[in-house]
């Protein structure tokens, strides 16, 4: 059994790394959103010209939504099996834990009123405007 005090140790570091990884996405979202208020009273043209042909176009009333998606799946390289040969027993193959495929996905809306940017928002991790 495991004493309480190194129970207690782990708790901690589990939590710590998850706080870490939560402001480190929330620095990341408030950067993206930083740069994407140069679009601020872009045009259509201008928006269309640097992201490329939006992914959906949509009107309703007097605004216009542009909207971007980007799905790009992370493949991390994958450990190979190793071989252990103990002196006093059979070879045996050691397998590794599969590193899973992460996905990878961002969608940014623009909202142009008269053909100019007034607004946008954005969801995912793979969020990044272009130069």
């Amino acid at each position: 059994m495991t004493p309480p005090i190194l129970r207690l140790g782990a708790l901690a570091a589990m939590l710590a790394l998850a706080l870490a990884g939560c402001a480190n996405q929330v620095s990341m979202q408030a950067r993206y959103d930083q740069s994407l208020q140069r679009w601020q009273g872009a045009t259509r043209d201008q928006l269309v010209a640097a992201w490329g042909k939006p992914t959906l176009d949509q009107t309703f009333l007097n605004e216009e939504t542009l909207t971007w998606m980007v799905n790009q799946d992370l493949h991390p390289a994958q450990p190979l099996p190793t071989y252990a040969a103990p002196t006093n027993a059979a070879p045996s193959i050691i397998l590794p834990t599969v590193a899973p495929t992460v996905p990878m996905r961002c969608t940014t809306q623009f909202q142009l009123r008269s053909g100019v940017v007034v607004g946008w928002k954005f969801d995912g991790l793979a969020c990044g405007a272009p130069a």
